[in-house]
């Protein structure tokens, strides 16, 4: 678990300050890749719901 504490904050800062559902859908279907390859990242490894924030 606390190897993904590090990333808390970039995931964080892509929430506040990127749209990930915007008009064009290329850029839209990138965005929801990256969000799922975060994902994926953690899976079977750690519950990213007991970080704060998350």
């Amino acid at each position: 678990m606390s190897a993904f504490e590090p990333m808390l904050p970039a995931i964080t800062d892509f929430f506040n300050k990127v749209m990930v559902n915007v008009e064009d859908q290329a850029v839209r279907k990138n965005r929801i890749g990256l969000l799922q390859a975060i994902s994926a990242m953690q899976h079977g490894r750690a519950d990213l719901s007991h970080l704060s924030g998350f």
